[in-house]
């Protein structure tokens, strides 16, 4: 298993900054396909972002476009604006060399509307994107969502399978999100047992209920468990340390790496 660092957990530094602060003591980083104001925007950057990877020695995901887009919407501009956004990505995916790229599932435009009717949008949305992820040899990657209202998609692994598996396998796989999961109170293990044969990424933050992805230390989400559950069965992909730390986002990593590098020391020692 490999420890990768996102974006976002710094998301007030430069890209580059980012990038040499991450192969400190990561394997790898996931950028965000998401213009952060003065901080990064990945389709300006592309090129140096390409050489300061190919310095550093380090692996690397992608999280596609996500805010303000809904890829199951019942309005056909919305989602074609979700889909055209996420193939974006993909495009960047392609040029930086990126082979899995993780995406957010949409929601139910509005309780009016059947969830049925929404996961049959969404799928349409994913053979779209699908047909450039093979032409590009990439893996698109469906993460597990949470919402108080209910209203998000994916939430439960019946429902994230039904979406994935009628697809080929070798490019539609699934993001497991160990917050979200914390935020609906299930059981993890069950959850990632029954998703493990499509796994192909995983985001890790530490959670207070439904406030997620804080720095680890901070919330009641149990590091070591997280680690013995993909240990179990033998995941050995991209384990994406999230968080957004909005005071002092350098302050957050130190504790979440303070916290991983425990774990791991107790892991090896057994």
């Amino acid at each position: 298993m490999q420890v990768f660092l996102s974006h976002q957990t710094l998301w007030n530094f430069s890209t580059k900054t980012f990038i040499k602060l991450a192969s400190d003591f990561f394997d790898g980083v996931e950028f965000v396909d998401e213009p952060q104001g003065h901080s990064w925007s990945l389709r300006e950057e592309l090129d140096e972002i390409k050489d300061c990877l190919s310095s550093s020695g380090l692996s690397s995901t992608l999280h596609g476009s996500y805010r303000d887009l809904n890829l199951a919407s019942f309005s056909p501009l919305v989602r074609d604006c979700s889909v055209n956004s996420i193939l974006g990505s993909l495009d960047i995916a392609r040029d930086m060399e990126i082979g899995i790229v993780t995406i957010h599932p949409g929601k139910v435009s509005g309780k009016k509307h059947l969830r049925e009717d929404s996961l049959l949008m969404l799928k349409e949305s994913l053979a779209v994107l699908l047909k450039r992820a093979e032409d590009y040899g990439i893996v698109l990657s469906v993460e597990n969502m949470y919402s108080p209202s209910g209203l998000e998609l994916c939430q439960t692994p019946t429902e994230l399978l039904s979406v994935v598996d009628g697809f080929d396998p070798e490019y539609l796989g699934v993001t497991v999100d160990f917050s979200h999961l914390s935020s609906l109170s299930v059981n993890s293990r069950k959850f990632v047992e029954e998703v493990s044969h499509r796994l192909c990424n995983v985001h890790i933050s530490d959670s207070l209920g439904l406030t997620d992805h804080l720095p680890f230390g901070s919330g009641i989400i149990n590091l070591q468990e997280i680690f013995e559950v993909l240990e179990s069965v033998s995941y050995s992909g991209a384990c994406v340390l999230e968080g957004f730390y909005m005071q002092d986002p350098l302050k957050g990593l130190m504790a979440s790496k303070k916290s991983l590098l425990d774990v791991i020391r107790k892991m090896n020692s057994r």
